[in-house]
């Protein structure tokens, strides 16, 4: 019985490792700059000339929206056991600073898509129905 229970003790360290390592993977390939191709809330595109003003920043576990050169950065959690994978925003300052917005992303290739709220339940799908934004991202080269 004691043998069984060491076993059982590093069978799940070993996976719970794994998922550390995982999640650290995700995090380097999020890490550099984004251009935004899309933004959605709602179901309604937002403005082309924001989304174009606005860049967006990984590094880490910080993400950063830089708006008009001012940079608003908030701390993120990301979870691969789960499918979709999860991605949590606590925003780092202003009226929403220690909340937490939900949410859920993919990587593909060098497109990075985020559906997330800022209350509620975390998306389940990537559209931007409700109070859901979705953001559909493209990586700079070389950055």
């Amino acid at each position: 019985m004691k043998l069984f229970a060491i076993f059982s003790g590093m069978m799940l360290s070993l996976c719970f490792t794994s998922i550390l390592q995982a999640e650290d993977k995700d995090l380097q390939e999020l890490e550099g700059n984004y251009s935004i191709i899309s933004l959605k809330q709602g179901g309604r595109t937002l403005g082309k000339d924001d989304a174009q003003k606005t860049k967006v920043r990984f590094k880490g576990d910080v993400f950063s929206l830089i708006i008009k050169g001012e940079e608003k950065a908030a701390q993120i959690k990301l979870d691969i056991s789960k499918q979709p994978r999860t991605i949590d925003f606590i925003p780092n300052e202003g009226l929403d600073k220690g909340k937490t917005y939900l949410g859920i992303y993919k990587i593909e290739k060098d497109e990075l898509t985020i559906a997330f709220v800022k209350t509620g339940e975390r998306p389940k799908e990537f559209n931007s129905e409700n109070d859901v934004t979705l953001m559909k991202l493209k990586k700079e080269e070389g950055k």
